[in-house]
């Protein structure tokens, strides 16, 4: 500022310093005055229906209004030389056209243009043109942004190189003092305006990132209550469909071991006995858990039920399923599943190993730990009319292991738990069933982790 001040007086003489200096003062006296309000109309929650383009014939009038009386406030307190006034009257309609568009910047332009057309004086024609245009203007940059506030840095731009617009207009009036006045009052109002467009802008922009924080505040309240009315949902529905249809197999003794602490969980199982003593046993994972999990689980659930019922073959059902599943599963959730049915007269298990399921026998007579066969790609994922059920001959005193894991227990973690449940098997082998799901319990409660990602059905044949 002092150098703008060393170089005008240097150029137009010692006289310029105190006019410059005057009206400047007065300008910037009565800008501050204008942000003062205007800083309280940000406030107002009309002005808060605006900035959200809730517009009302109510809100619209308030604005035109109170920016109209701005704009008529600094028409009569502007700084006086030579007959003209220095003021800030132009910033009132370009403000009203930047946030709300053409009607409300020419209403208020029209406002300030004919109080400034009645007040009169040497360069009375041009800036009543000027004050409607200022008006028109900014409402054609509100439509070209698409309604959007231009930002403050912008909208300092736009309010310095319109009043240089505004300079000209005059210069080019044939009045003989014109070029004197814009010569003297140029720069003051030229900074006046642009100061007040800055406050202006930056009033206008921080509510509109409040407006837009409190909105994702209260977005992100109203998903989060929705999660978990979702999530208490999906509980109510495992609670009432997962549960087990029988713990008493015909041939085999059973024990479950499951320490997820999910809610509501992603995994599901169940046993289901016919009149025949056939044994279904169908364990799963849904790599998800909302709501969409549970819906997912129960279907499988009540397909296996009523297979085993209707006496419908494995592979039947699980084309089915994934015939069903495929169509409606959205976002590629990965469903695992591992189906058996097991004959307690031929000690034939047969079954289906789909996804991250893991299945494994331990042959009492040979001591050794088979795996079982499984496909590698998901429930739901491709056709799966290539499939076939595996079989298996079961003797007294081999153990049946069928593992779940979460999805987030990466392979490297994977196999180690698998090693580590094999050896365990194989020197606890002579264990009641009972005895080994305690073992099975204290080394997952020794592994960090695991107690929270891994289910597991222990099966014994009699």
């Amino acid at each position: 500022m002092a150098s703008i001040f060393g170089f005008l007086a240097l150029e137009y003489g010692e006289n310029f310093v105190p006019i410059f200096q005057e009206a400047s003062i007065v300008l910037l006296e009565k800008t501050f005055v204008i942000v003062g309000i205007a800083y309280l109309i940000t406030k107002a929650s009309f002005f808060g229906e605006i900035l959200d383009k809730k517009f009302t014939k109510k809100n619209i009038f308030l604005l035109i209004i109170i920016l109209g009386s701005l704009s008529i406030f600094a028409n009569h307190t502007g700084a006086d030389y030579l007959g003209a006034n220095a003021n800030v009257r132009d910033l009132a309609p370009m403000v009203g056209g930047l946030i709300a568009g053409p009607f409300v910047g020419v209403s208020v332009g029209i406002i300030g243009a004919i109080d400034r057309f009645l007040l009169g004086g040497p360069t009375y024609i041009p800036c009543t043109i000027a004050t409607f245009l200022a008006g028109l203007f900014s409402g054609i940059i509100y439509i070209l942004n698409k309604g959007k506030f231009v930002g403050v840095l912008y909208a300092v731009i736009f309010s310095a190189f319109y009043e240089i617009f505004h300079m000209i207009l005059v210069m080019i009036t044939p009045y003989d003092l014109a070029f004197t006045i814009v010569k003297e009052l140029s720069i003051p109002v030229i900074l006046a305006n642009s100061i007040g467009m800055l406050i202006f802008a930056i009033f206008i922009s921080n509510e509109i990132k409040e407006r837009v924080q409190a909105k994702e505040m209260a977005l992100y309240h109203e998903e989060a209550e929705l999660y978990e009315h979702e999530l208490e949902v999906a509980c109510q529905i495992q609670d009432k469909f997962w549960k087990l249809q029988t713990t008493q197999i015909k041939g085999m003794e059973m024990e479950i071991i499951d320490m997820s602490i999910d809610i509501p969980q992603s995994h599901f199982y169940d046993v289901i006995s016919n009149k025949m003593n056939k044994t279904s046993f169908v364990v799963g994972h849904v790599d998800d858990k909302t709501l969409l999990s549970s819906f997912i689980g129960t279907h499988i659930l009540t397909e296996a039920r009523k297979r085993i019922k209707n006496d419908i073959s494995l592979i039947k059902m699980t084309k089915f399923l994934n015939w069903y599943l495929s169509i409606y599963k959205p976002f590629n959730i990965r469903i695992s599943l591992f189906n058996a049915e097991f004959d307690p007269k031929t000690k034939i298990l047969k079954y289906l190993n789909l996804g991250d399921t893991i299945s494994m026998v331990y042959k009492s007579n040979s001591g050794e730990i088979d795996f079982s066969h499984k496909f590698s790609y998901y429930l739901g994922s491709k056709t799966l009319n290539n499939i076939n059920e595996f079989e298996i001959i079961l003797e007294k005193d081999d153990l049946i292991f069928i593992l779940l894991f979460k999805h987030t227990m990466n392979l490297s973690e994977q196999t180690t738990i698998k090693d580590s449940i094999g050896n365990l098997i194989k020197e606890n082998n002579e264990m009641s069933l009972k005895e080994l799901k305690i073992k099975f319990e204290e080394f997952l409660n020794l592994k960090e982790g695991y107690d929270s990602q891994i289910c597991i059905l222990l099966l014994k044949v009699d």
